[in-house]
């Protein structure tokens, strides 16, 4: 076999690979939307309820970003099934603004959470829109891109840590709650290299299954 038969091959499993990709990313942003959806509701629960931290600015800011994510989950909806239709793959530039744009969407909710909240303290530093960057990684590992999980779980840490070292220096914590205030960076940063396995190794069975699949002969009458 040829170098040049090799890497034509090669070529031919990645788009391959990224076809069965595109197919799945549908149902990552229907989970995305979900989530988001569940947060607003559950930001309007905690407002009736009198939550204290879920009230004036922090509220609007809040209710404004998840709309901002539904809206860009439904738009990215119709751009995905857009593709399957017209039977192309989604470009480069497509998988690198939407990675950011989440990312960038959920790190403005954790902020807009701590710097507008009624309460001069560290609680809202681990309020539920927090497991947005978790779910995030997970979710980030359906699209084959290992590195891209990776990166996810680390700026999400580096980002959250940055905000509880400013934090603890404004509200002038104990130093005792110092390790506390580190621990989601930390477990983020594992969550991260966690995702890079487990995205790694389901990309080498994906592509070992599309190889094969591509190996089958085709059954008679099927021409």
């Amino acid at each position: 076999m040829t170098a040049d038969s090799t890497s034509s091959k090669a070529a031919s499993l990645q788009v391959a690979l990224q076809r069965e990709v595109q197919r799945r990313e549908g149902t990552r942003l229907m989970m995305l939307f979900f989530f988001f959806a569940m947060l607003a509701m559950l930001a309007v629960v905690r407002q009736v309820v009198g939550c204290e931290s879920m009230q004036g600015w922090a509220l609007g800011a809040r209710v404004a970003l998840l709309f901002v994510g539904i809206l860009y989950c439904t738009r990215s909806l119709q751009v995905v099934n857009a593709a399957d239709a017209q039977g192309s793959l989604l470009g480069e530039r497509y998988w690198l603004s939407t990675a950011t744009f989440e990312l960038v969407l959920v790190l403005a909710m954790v902020t807009a959470t701590e710097l507008l909240s009624a309460r001069d303290d560290i609680q809202d530093l681990s309020a539920p829109i927090l497991m947005m960057i978790p779910l995030l990684v997970v979710l980030s590992v359906l699209r084959l891109r290992p590195r891209a999980t990776l990166w996810t779980a680390l700026i999400g840490g580096i980002y959250h840590a940055g905000l509880s070292l400013w934090t603890f220096f404004r509200v002038g914590v104990p130093v005792s709650e110092l390790p506390t205030l580190l621990s989601y960076a930390a477990l983020l940063f594992m969550i991260g290299v966690a995702g890079w396995l487990v995205a790694s190794e389901f990309r080498a069975m994906m592509l070992d299954r599309v190889e094969r699949k591509r190996s089958e002969p085709t059954p008679p009458g099927n021409d």
